[in-house]
């Protein structure tokens, strides 16, 4: 049970971390940076570690299957959940995924946050999304996890 909670607790320590770096920390630094990078990234992290939580509550309380083999993927998940957010928006940017990238309007930030918290949370398939784009646009070959031959 404590180890349970302890990742719960470092999956909370990961959300209130991005929330005051993004809200408190990096508004006061004025660097002149585009914060789309940033929040994408963070609402790449919200979605892992909201899947990371699901996880956690299925696999322990509800299926009560819990193995500790999965800690290491609840610590390396939130890594791979932002940088998933913000490989999102790079792909947004250049036009390969869903809309127009260059207006500035707030409802485009929305789209572009949603995609980024789905990439967060659904890492698997976002990869997949993003192999089978670049085997449509470049030609590269899908990995053997793609295809299925893990």
């Amino acid at each position: 049970m404590k180890i349970i909670f302890g990742i719960f607790l470092y999956h909370l320590a990961f959300i209130a971390l991005a929330i005051y770096a993004r809200f408190f920390w990096m508004d006061s630094l004025a660097l002149g940076i585009d914060f789309v990078w940033v929040d994408a990234s963070l609402f790449g992290l919200l979605g892992s570690t909201v899947y990371c939580s699901r996880s956690l509550y299925l696999q322990y309380c509800v299926k009560k299957e819990w193995d500790n083999r999965w800690i290491v993927w609840h610590i390396i998940r939130p890594f791979v959940g932002t940088t998933c957010g913000l490989i999102s928006l790079l792909f947004i940017k250049a036009g390969f995924l869903l809309f127009d990238a260059t207006s500035t309007s707030s409802q485009s930030y929305y789209g572009i946050y949603a995609v980024a918290f789905i990439a967060g949370m659904n890492i698997d398939n976002f990869i997949k999304k993003i192999e089978s784009l670049c085997k449509e646009i470049l030609g590269i070959q899908k990995t053997r996890i793609s295809r299925g031959e893990e």
